[in-house]
């Protein structure tokens, strides 16, 4: 037997009966901690004073949409639209970029959508070869 602590990545062969109740506890004591912040992604985002601050996501492409709607965001804080070049072998054409935009914000409507055009250099880099005309 194996067991294999999903969150710490620990591993222990052939675990004594205490480590394997050990084991069971702990993911006991996670899916109640979960279950307890599923609660929350419907509950607004208010401190104890009354004030409301807006929970937004960050995201890098419209495939992060799931996780935003999953976990109950208010808005997109910053979508991250490099990743639209950096992770293509080719540069986006207009229409690329833009069914990407609209697809953002039409699965966030009516919520608000901060887009950020570009942000390339410093710690991210274009390859050479992408921006040069053929």
């Amino acid at each position: 037997m194996i067991a294999v602590d999903g969150l710490t990545g620990d591993v222990v062969v052939e675990p004594s009966t205490e480590q394997q109740a050990s084991f069971k506890k702990e993911a006991e004591d996670y899916a109640a901690e979960r279950a307890e912040w599923a609660k929350l992604k419907t509950a607004t985002t208010v401190t104890a004073d009354g004030k409301h601050y807006e929970l937004a996501a960050n995201i890098g492409t419209p495939k992060d949409l799931d996780g935003v709607h999953a976990n109950g965001a208010e808005a997109i804080g910053l979508y991250r639209t490099e990743f639209l070049y950096m992770d293509s072998a080719e540069l986006p054409t207009e229409d690329d970029q833009f069914e990407a935009y609209k697809e953002v914000l039409e699965s966030m409507s009516p919520k608000p959508v901060v887009v950020r055009t570009m942000d390339i250099g410093g710690d991210k880099h274009l390859h050479t070869c992408r921006c040069q005309k053929k």
